[in-house]
């Protein structure tokens, strides 16, 4: 692995080198101002030196000491807001090149990687590895795609492993999950951090996917946008949902239930997206249209939901149990045979009149009516 000595004042520039270009089989090391660069080099001999300044006078006294040094390692400037010709007195006086900052990430990368790693060099496959913040998969399979060469690409994210397999530089398999294999290229397409590594081989792997890579690499970026259009269409992440009370989770499917009550004690959207890591297309479709029938509510609309259930069951208390009270009655009757009776005399009626407990209530007929009013009002 090459070793390369960044001499520089800013970190923020050392970074650059490490976002940009950790795939390659390269070491960076910032060893800070040329005075401190000064002492390592007594010491330490890299293969190459990356001077990166912003003003041209702190690196022409930079290259002044180096020179002095004669230490015969290549070195590259990095500098801000140089002309043609100051370019060109900077690569007489010796540099490999001479690249002005800021620069585009990917005329930066290819610049810099010519110059590390010359296309006629041999590279070990195991050193072929980078951040997927960097390269994403589309860039890996156009990038495959002008190589021509068979290989397995490996992908790690966060708990997730995937992998793609090529046949001459077209994307032939893809593993992940049980998935399969345009599904997984799809869901690990959006894949933004972690790292990739690239195995060369001269395997000849099995063709399960069938389009070319120029139709996968399409499906991929449909796939993105209508991703994030679903997701910029629904509400703030962060707000607390809520399962609707009112729900018939036996009405619901299994998944969609084990769904729905994952927001019974209230989460946000942005707790389930992170369950559903790999944010499909269909999921995003399925929670947009919990939101829209109502099925998941805000606080404040499950509040009322709650409330209007509450109210509906004392409501409906009150007419449970003057029913049961009612059917038991004439049930009474019903079971009961009434004794074929002589007509009674008068002095009988009045005896039976003057004997009724005046305050018992047995309009049953007005107590219905007074419970469906009760319960309508509600």
């Amino acid at each position: 692995m090459k070793e390369v000595f960044i001499v520089s004042e800013n970190e923020e520039i050392f970074s650059m080198f490490t976002a940009h270009l950790s795939y390659l089989p390269v070491h960076f090391s910032w060893v800070g101002n040329m005075d401190s660069a000064e002492k390592l080099f007594r010491s330490e001999k890299p293969d190459f030196v990356f001077f990166a300044v912003k003003k041209l006078t702190l690196l022409n006294n930079w290259l002044a000491r180096y020179k002095s040094y004669k230490l015969k390692i290549p070195y590259l400037c990095f500098v801000s807001n140089v002309g043609w010709e100051k370019r060109e007195l900077l690569w007489m006086a010796g540099a490999a090149e001479v690249i002005e900052l800021p620069k585009l990430k990917k005329e930066f990368v290819q610049i810099v990687e010519s110059v590390l790693v010359p296309k006629n060099s041999e590279v070990e496959p195991d050193f072929l590895s980078g951040n997927l913040n960097i390269f994403n998969i589309i860039d890996l399979i156009k990038t495959f795609e002008e190589s021509d060469r068979n290989g397995v690409v490996e992908l790690k994210s966060r708990n997730r492993v995937g992998q793609l397999q090529f046949n001459k530089g077209k994307l032939v398999h893809a593993i992940y999950d049980s998935r399969d294999p345009l599904e997984a290229v799809l869901s690990m397409s959006i894949w933004n951090e972690g790292i990739f590594s690239v195995k060369p081989d001269s395997v000849r792997h099995s063709q399960l996917i069938k389009l070319d890579n120029q139709q996968i690499i399409k499906e991929c970026q449909d796939f993105i946008v209508e991703r994030e259009k679903i997701l910029s269409s629904l509400p703030d992440n962060d707000v607390v949902y809520y399962s609707a009370p009112m729900l018939n989770y036996e009405e619901l499917g299994a998944q969609i239930r084990q769904n729905l009550l994952f927001f019974k004690n209230g989460r946000t959207l942005k707790d389930f997206l992170e369950q559903d890591e790999d944010g499909s297309v269909r999921m995003l479709r399925e929670l947009k249209s919990w939101i829209d029938k109502n099925w998941l509510l805000n606080r404040p609309a499950f509040k009322e939901q709650q409330l209007l259930m509450k109210e509906k069951e004392n409501s409906s208390a009150v007419k449970k149990m003057l029913s049961k009270v009612f059917s038991r009655k004439e049930n009474e009757n019903k079971n009961t045979v009434e004794p074929v009776a002589e007509t009674p005399s008068l002095e009988t009626e009045l005896a039976k009149d003057s004997l009724k407990k005046k305050y018992l209530f047995s309009d049953y007929d007005y107590l219905m009516q007074f419970a469906d009013a009760l319960e309508a009002k509600n």
